[in-house]
């Protein structure tokens, strides 16, 4: 659809592992809380009355007890119901999450392309999310400090639902003098 989630009225979040929520959630709106594994979540959460769904295992001490289990599976389908193309991307916070001087090292990515692809970038730590100011690698961003993570998947129409994935990004780096 177009337009976002805001002209559907929902808010979501979903991991295909576990959803892990260090902190806490807070919408005017219904919230579904989607896991391929476990949900988490430290903090309190806070939605429109009575509207909670999880998708998955788990729960965390403030949740809404009249938590709704959505009549859905998780199972793949079996042909590929795209007509056009699926383009999707995330943008973590800055990272790491102390403010220091670090020298960005090694960068590996690994992931499937299946009947699509991948892509992971680096921004800076501030600013729109602008994917024209993506580079490959840390190192190209010009300093050493906080970045971003931009996660790109774009799957295609097909026969055969293969989507890809991206199954790692390890980043090493060290404090920089």
């Amino acid at each position: 659809g177009r337009g976002g989630a805001g002209s559907w009225g929902w808010r979501g979040l979903g991991a295909g592992g576990d959803l892990s929520i260090g902190g806490g959630v807070e919408v005017d709106t219904p919230l579904l809380l989607v896991a391929g594994g476990w949900i988490r979540v430290d903090g309190r959460v806070r939605q429109r009355p009575g509207e909670l769904w999880c998708l998955g295992e788990g729960g965390g001490l403030s949740l809404d007890p009249t938590v709704s289990r959505p009549p859905i599976l998780l199972d793949p389908p079996r042909t590929n119901p795209l007509r056009e193309p699926l383009r999707l991307a995330a943008v973590t916070s800055p990272l790491p999450s102390q403010v220091r001087a670090y020298r960005w090292l090694d960068l590996a990515v690994g992931g499937h392309g299946g009947s699509g692809s991948f892509r992971v970038t680096f921004l800076p730590p501030d600013g729109p999310p602008d994917p024209a100011r993506a580079v490959g690698h840390p190192r190209e961003l010009g300093v050493d400090g906080q970045l971003r993570v931009l996660f790109e998947l774009e799957v295609q129409p097909g026969e055969v639902w293969d989507p890809p994935s991206i199954d790692f990004v390890h980043l090493t780096w060290e404090l920089a003098n």
